[in-house]
This record gives structure tokens, C-alpha cells and sequence, in this order.
């Protein structure tokens, strides 16, 4: 095999701004924001924590652009018929 003898090089990598991959992209929270389209994804494939839930929930409460959104979303769910 041609990997037997292989390195691999270790190098050091720093990300001064490791903070901000973890906040929540309150700024791209728009209805056609890729981050909202997948919280109403996540939400009708029943993968949301009840926190990330109740986020949703809150985003879309007072928002009339992002409910029409999230129905859509919801539209899009298949369900199945019990054909007995």
C-alpha cells in the first residue's frame, strides 16, 4: 500500500473569533434565512429540542412573514394513509 510510510504534519491552527461559532445568527434569522429555513425543517421532521422549539416558536410569534413561512414548510409534510 502506498500509505504505510505516510506522515501526517501537525500544525496548530487559531481562530481569534472561536466565540462567535457559537451564538445563535440573531441577524440571519429573516424567513428566507438559511438558518430559519432550517429551524422550520428541523421543527416538522420533529427534531427540535423543546428549547430550540420554544426559539422557533418565539420567532415566528409576532413575525406575520415568518409564520406564512413556517405553514409552508408544514404544507409540505407527507402523511401517511392508512389504506385498511
Amino acid at each position: 500500500m502506498s500509505f504505510n510510510n505516510s506522515l501526517v504534519e501537525v500544525t496548530d491552527v487559531n481562530y481569534s473569533d472561536k466565540e462567535s461559532l457559537k451564538k445563535i445568527p440573531f441577524k440571519e434569522t429573516s424567513a428566507s434565512s438559511h438558518f430559519f429555513q432550517q429551524l422550520c425543517v428541523a421543527h416538522i421532521e420533529n427534531l427540535l429540542s423543546d428549547n430550540e422549539r420554544k426559539f422557533l416558536e418565539k420567532l415566528a410569534k409576532d413575525d406575520a412573514e415568518k409564520q406564512k413561512e413556517l405553514a409552508l414548510f408544514e404544507k409540505t409534510k407527507l402523511i401517511i394513509e392508512n389504506l385498511n
